[in-house]
């Protein structure tokens, strides 16, 4: 079989596998009432886990997905390689690392600058956001790789791997389609500078490590000064309690 078919294979049904999960979520209050158990949390973690790292490794394993491609580096058994680059690679990934945080630094500050709402939710954990971009990145890694392939182009391939994993997200969320509330637009504003990182470190390292590193980092720094924490309210004991935000809108 075509490997540019066998990846469209892999990488169609992993964004349909995703659209049937979330849709059956936002349609089954069964389900939804599933998924907040204790069985229901282990299988959805075990889900997410297979969705977002699973099948894009499953894919490379198979032989549809080069390594490069999903940013793991040419080859890990290789004199001089560190988990896939070569020294010099890394020190020259970690300098685009570090001009694309920059970045991220003055963009974030410029909208602080320029509104003063905030979207009030408690912000994740460090864990909480390193998972969400392990879940993620490989993902996106693999619609990416399937664009490039298919048009032999990899800004072009990059630029439309954005947009399917944007789209994906999307379909995942009313909240991202509408972005009605200001925590919508946050999400949104997130999502868009997740995605821009992670399409930049990739054009520019194809490091899947500095990329988790990258996605993770800007959702930090967005989450951290764009949001502001609920105030506490008063129990009926007298202890003070504070309201736990709803996570991003995504199905990870």
């Amino acid at each position: 079989m075509d490997v540019r078919l066998q990846l469209a294979l892999w990488a169609g049904g992993c964004f349909l596998v995703g659209q049937v999960a979330a849709q059956a979520l936002q349609r089954s209050a069964r389900l939804r009432r599933l998924r907040q158990s204790a069985i229901g949390e282990i299988g959805a973690e075990i889900g997410c886990f297979v969705h977002g790292v699973g099948l894009p490794f499953a894919a490379m394993i198979g032989g549809a997905l080069p390594q490069n491609m999903l940013g793991l580096g040419a080859s890990w058994f290789g004199a001089g390689q560190w988990a896939g680059f070569t020294p010099q690679a890394w020190l020259r990934g970690m300098g685009a690392l570090a001009a694309t945080l920059a970045f991220v630094f003055l963009v974030v500050w410029a909208a602080q600058r320029s509104t003063s709402d905030r979207a009030v939710r408690t912000p994740r954990s460090v864990l909480a956001v390193a998972r969400t971009a392990l879940y993620s990145e490989p993902r996106w890694a693999l619609y990416r790789a399937f664009l490039i392939i298919l048009f032999a182009d990899a800004y072009l391939g990059s630029a439309l791997g954005f947009g399917v994993a944007l789209l994906e997200q999307m379909f995942w969320s009313p909240g991202l389609r509408s972005r009605r509330s200001v925590t919508d637009r946050l999400d949104a504003f997130e999502l868009v500078l997740a995605l821009g990182v992670s399409a930049v470190l990739y054009l520019a390292t194809q490091n899947l490590w500095l990329m988790l590193v990258g996605h993770a980092t800007a959702t930090l720094v967005v989450e951290r000064r764009l949001s502001v924490s609920p105030a506490p309210f008063m129990m009926s004991d007298g202890a003070l309690q504070t309201r736990q935000a709803a996570p991003p809108n995504r199905l990870a």
